[in-house]
């Protein structure tokens, strides 16, 4: 009886295999549910594995938020000390002094032409139309903001109408940096009885009403005279390959 079961067992295996050597379409369907039973898998295994990832990520950057908020918490704290002993030192001269700087978080939102990198479209709440703003990305000055159909255009520290006003190195020499279309900017009318050399840093000025005072902007590479005044190549610090969220400087009248 086991030899017959056996042999009947056989049979009917070798009648399967050859089937599916010699029947294409039961071999195409096989094939199918293999395919098919691995696909299941392997999407199985990945979502497992973005779960995972993403769930560890996120922790990671919960862990760096909190980290964020306890710097920002000791750093407010500091700047809350400085305020008090400084509205005490106001008060004891009998002085007072007024802020006039606003900052707003702006969106990068296309580039104005295909190709030109140089000029990008923002949004801004309440944009007025009617003034100029400074542009900075992660700290660093990064151009300026105009009015173009009655929108704000970011004019990018590469463009060829991009200019303000900075000081350069400790002695804050001062000078008009303005866009060359390259990764490089120019800092013109520079006095040439003052003295700059290679690696001075270079800051706002804040003395056209665009920025305030000592934001950073670049670091000088040459220096050459022209005509009355100096000249200074800048390597400029602000990264404006990516632009997502940005702030937007409004010196208030």
């Amino acid at each position: 009886m086991n030899k017959e079961f056996i042999t009947l067992s056989v049979i009917i295996i070798a009648l399967f295999i050859a089937g599916l050597n010699y029947t294409s379409l039961l071999h195409t369907h096989m094939l199918n549910l293999l395919n098919g039973t691995k696909t299941l898998y392997l999407e199985s295994v990945e979502a497992v594995e973005m779960t995972i990832d993403k769930h560890f990520n996120q922790a990671q950057m919960i862990e760096n938020l909190q980290a964020q908020n306890v710097q920002y918490q000791q750093d407010r704290l500091f700047l809350e000390s400085i305020a008090t002993e400084y509205s005490e030192l106001l008060a004891a001269n009998e002085s007072r002094m007024s802020f006039r700087t606003h900052v707003i978080l702006g969106r990068a939102v296309s580039y104005a032409k295909f190709g030109e990198r140089s000029k990008v479209w923002l949004e801004i709440p309440d944009y007025n139309p009617e003034k100029m703003y400074g542009l900075v990305v992660e700290g660093k000055s990064a151009g300026i903001v105009v009015e173009r159909l009655g929108k704000p255009l970011a004019l990018l520290n590469s463009d060829l109408k991009t200019s303000y006003a900075v000081y350069i190195g400790e002695a804050e020499v001062p000078g008009i940096a303005r866009g060359k279309k390259s990764d490089e900017m120019v800092v013109e009318f520079i006095p040439t009885w003052m003295k700059i050399k290679v690696g001075d840093e270079v800051f706002t000025s804040g003395l056209d009403k665009l920025f305030y005072k000592g934001i950073a902007v670049g670091r000088v590479i040459s220096v050459a005279q022209k005509q009355g005044y100096q000249v200074a190549n800048i390597t400029p610090y602000a990264n404006t390959e990516r632009l997502g969220y940005l702030f937007v400087i409004e010196q208030l009248d």
